[in-house]
């Protein structure tokens, strides 16, 4: 019985580090396969959009709300907290690029889908205007072909 790595004449190995040219062909193999099902895994349309609520009615709607929050509460932290957040919900809604440079942060932020400000409307938006939510997602189960 051979130890692993032996020279047999047979396989091509060579004895000191027990690789073959056969092996460094499906390690090659293998890496091109783990790139094409990383390509394929990559999504190139956006997978949600983010819509924010108009900030005038928002603080509004607080105000004559059952809290009593004045305009200039909301408007200083309420509504700035949620543009921050609607901005980092949309990181979900990027589109990969193949020709994304990954080291570039600002590359990154080309593929960014915007926040879609929702005019008129308060923080439910769909009750607000149920059109406009309907219109944007029939428009984005278009576009993925849905």
């Amino acid at each position: 019985m051979e130890a692993v790595g032996e020279k047999d004449g047979k396989d091509g190995k060579d004895g000191k580090d027990g690789s073959s040219k056969g092996q460094e062909k499906d390690q090659a193999r293998e890496h091109q396969d783990q790139r094409q099902r990383k390509k394929k895994r990559r999504i190139t349309k956006p997978r949600v959009i983010v819509i924010g609520h108009d900030w005038d009615v928002f603080a509004e709607q607080n105000e004559k709300g059952p809290m009593s929050i004045p305009k200039a509460v909301t408007n200083g932290y309420m509504n700035p907290a949620w543009q921050k957040y609607n901005e980092g919900l949309t990181r979900l809604a990027a589109t990969d690029d193949d020709d994304e440079d990954e080291d570039d942060p600002d590359d990154k932020k080309k593929n960014v889908v915007p926040v879609k400000i929702a005019k008129d409307c308060g923080h439910f938006i769909q009750k607000d205007d149920p059109e406009l939510v309907a219109r944007e997602v029939d428009g984005l189960l278009r576009y993925l072909g849905l």
